[in-house]
């Protein structure tokens, strides 16, 4: 195995991809790759200096860079040329993106790259509340999404002006997400907690209806009711 390098990762996927025909992804890719050359070319990443795997509805960039170029200059340009596109068609036609970041150790061989922290990317961009938020989301145009380590250790200090304000927590010790153009994104809020189930009303145990304790006059309201045993005690006297 080779010794493993510090890269950025960036994973890229197209939104709903699968509601898409084959000629309308095909247009979409060759959109997409026009984005991603622009902005690696702002970015000043061309010339080997990062590595690009397609992904059929997406793409990963392994990059010889720090977070910061690949978080400002790449992501940015990335989403300025997605607004342009998305401009240029019918909302219900726009192509949205979520966009992970991430860095760390990562091996290579003559197949690609591997490593436990490109494999963390992937899941911070599948993740089911980046989904949500991105579709919640509707005047957006993607979604960032960064690990928690790239927020607390480059986000959380506002470096080269990063909107920290703008991220939220969408799991726990797990990753942070914007959506460009919300102020705040619409992460969705977990379900709330199941509470007890409610009590049983006076004299009702297990569904069946205890009346020994009840004197002539007892109201009983019909919901209490579920199964009255004929041999119930009246005032404390069994009634067979």
């Amino acid at each position: 195995m080779s010794e493993p390098v510090t890269r950025t990762f960036l994973v890229v996927d197209v939104e709903k991809s699968s509601d898409r025909g084959n000629e309308e992804l095909a247009l979409l890719r060759r959109q997409l790759y026009s984005m991603l050359n622009k902005a690696m070319s702002a970015a000043e990443l061309m010339g080997g200096k990062a590595a690009v795997e397609d992904r059929g509805d997406g793409f990963l960039v392994v990059a010889d860079a720090s977070v910061l170029d690949v978080l400002v200059s790449l992501t940015d340009t990335l989403v300025d040329e997605l607004t342009r596109y998305n401009a240029t068609v019918v909302p219900t036609d726009w192509l949205r993106l979520r966009i992970a970041v991430h860095s760390g150790l990562v091996h290579r061989d003559f197949r690609g790259w591997s490593g436990e922290e490109l494999t963390r990317t992937f899941r911070i961009c599948d993740a089911p509340e980046a989904k949500l938020t991105l579709e919640a989301a509707q005047r957006g145009q993607a979604v960032v999404i960064v690990s928690d380590h790239v927020y607390e250790t480059v986000v959380k200090h506002r470096y080269r002006g990063l909107p920290r304000d703008s991220f939220r927590e969408i799991r726990s010790g797990f990753a942070w997400a914007r959506v460009p153009g919300y102020s705040s994104p619409p992460v969705p809020q977990p379900p709330a907690e199941p509470g007890p189930p409610p009590s049983s009303p006076p004299g009702v145990s297990g569904g069946n209806l205890d009346l020994s304790q009840a004197t002539v006059g007892t109201l009983i309201s019909g919901s209490s009711i579920d199964r009255v045993d004929a041999r119930s005690r009246f005032g404390g006297k069994r009634h067979e």
